[in-house]
């Protein structure tokens, strides 16, 4: 004859040991939960703060007259474009050889250039001449 002894757990068919899973279960879920919703309060904190700043400045953009355009038409301003191909590759004898046949606006379009990038004066000289007429 054969005896099987089997010994019941005391807790309803959990072991004693699984108290310890489920507090440590706690004690890593408790946290995670609080740091998900202190980002989640961060979130909707910035998005409100984005969106007050966008209603004020369209607030204060149509109180200064530049509300919103309805037409789409291209922008009042034009931008100079340079008249001298590949300039800012060119040494100084390259763009002083590539000034001539230029117009007045295109030397201009140049000096401007130059006096706010290099500011090389043996260019800037050559435009001043070709603009007073001294060559």
């Amino acid at each position: 004859m054969e005896v099987n002894i089997r010994q019941e757990p005391e807790h309803g068919g959990e072991s004693p040991y699984s108290y310890l899973g489920k507090g440590l279960q706690f004690l890593i879920q408790t946290p995670l939960f609080i740091i998900v919703g202190i980002i989640v309060m961060i979130w909707e904190t910035i998005n409100k703060l984005f969106h007050a700043l966008y209603q004020q400045s369209t607030q204060l953009a149509s109180q200064a007259g530049a509300g919103p355009r309805s037409e789409t038409g291209p922008v009042g301003f034009k931008v100079p474009m340079m008249p001298i191909d590949n300039y800012s590759q060119l040494d100084t004898d390259g763009v002083i050889g590539s000034l001539e046949g230029l117009t007045p606006a295109e030397l201009s379009i140049v000096k401007n250039f130059e006096m706010s990038h290099q500011n090389r004066q043996g260019i800037l000289d050559a435009i001043d001449r070709r603009l007073t007429g001294v060559h």
